[in-house]
Order: structure tokens, then sequence, then C-alpha cells
């Protein structure tokens, strides 16, 4: 398919992108009024969207942050003698 060729961080833009327009869209065909805090709570929203998935992106996939997208593994915890009572 053709979204298997598409880079990740291009796909989460275009996501954003689309919920743009149709906030946008609604708004003109629906003649809603946007008020300061209508504004900034869309914004808010979409940005915060926007990098939760980037974030998801770059943990998921791979990115340098994540230790190339393996989880860390955990050693059982080994009890001292001296825990021992």
């Amino acid at each position: 398919l053709v979204l298997s060729n598409v880079h990740p961080i291009t796909l989460a833009v275009g996501n954003t992108m689309k919920r743009v327009f149709i906030i946008v869209a609604g708004v003109i065909v629906f003649s809603t009024p946007v008020t300061l805090q209508t504004a900034v709570g869309s914004t808010i929203g979409i940005g915060g969207v926007f990098l939760y998935s980037l974030v998801k992106q770059w943990y998921g996939s791979g990115g340098a942050a994540s230790g190339k997208g393996k989880k860390p593994k955990l050693s059982p915890k080994v009890s001292s003698s001296s825990d021992c009572k």
C-alpha cells in the first residue's frame, strides 16, 4: 500500500492538517463564531494530538531516546543476606 511507503512523521502532519481542515470547514459551513476561548482550546487540542503523534512515533519506532525501540530488560530483584530477617 501507499501508506507503508510514507514516513510516519508525514502521516502525523497530514492527520493534523486534516483535523484543522475539518474544524475550519465546520466553522465556515455552520457559521460558528470563533471566540478567543474556542481558538485557544482548538489550538491546544490539535497541538497536543500532534505532539502525541510525534512522540508516539519517536518512541515507538526506534527513536534515539528509546534505545532503538527496545524496552530495557529488568533483572529480578535479588535480596542480599542483610534483607532476610
